[in-house]
């Protein structure tokens, strides 16, 4: 009997097996379609004198396992939420945007500058960033507000 012969004899054995892991006649026949595509291509790799049956049951089983591994890291996502948080800009595109916002910065006035860039850059608190600039904190917390509008009105 040749390889292929006894392979297509062992199909109600390994349907049933596929049956018995999936416990869905669609999901036992893609399993066992699996198995018998995987078993004729790496036919080369089965040693004569062995068991056909227990090669292919191992094929089937691993092939299964290896199934359920890979939906354990698949995630659901229907409307592409997920998938279109992954879309990186290409590099040029943030220089540009960089490079608008630094042209932007320097239109501000210098007091909102120097505002900004110690609480929005260098991430200081309100009354640090009013003693170093010697003005009270109420005048600091407006010169940053009117800097971040003044901006945001400028790069839209």
């Amino acid at each position: 009997m040749t390889f292929e012969e006894e392979l297509v004899g062992l199909r109600p054995h390994l349907f049933r097996q596929a049956m018995k892991l999936t416990r869905s006649i669609p999901a036992a026949e893609d399993l066992l379609q699996d198995t018998m595509v995987r078993a004729l291509t790496y036919k080369d790799k089965f040693q004569p004198g062995t068991t056909l049956a227990a090669w292919t049951f191992t094929i089937l089983r691993n092939h299964f396992i290896a199934g359920k591994r890979r939906e354990g890291r698949v995630v659901e996502d229907p409307d592409d939420v997920h998938l279109n948080q992954l879309v990186i800009n290409p590099p040029q595109e943030a220089r540009e945007d960089f490079r608008d916002l630094l042209g932007a910065f320097i239109t501000l006035p210098l007091k909102m500058q120097q505002a900004l860039y110690l609480v929005g850059v260098l991430g200081h608190g309100y009354a640090e960033a009013a003693e170093m600039l010697d003005l009270p904190e109420g005048t600091v917390k407006s010169q940053v507000n009117r800097a971040r509008t003044k901006l945001e009105k400028t790069l839209t």
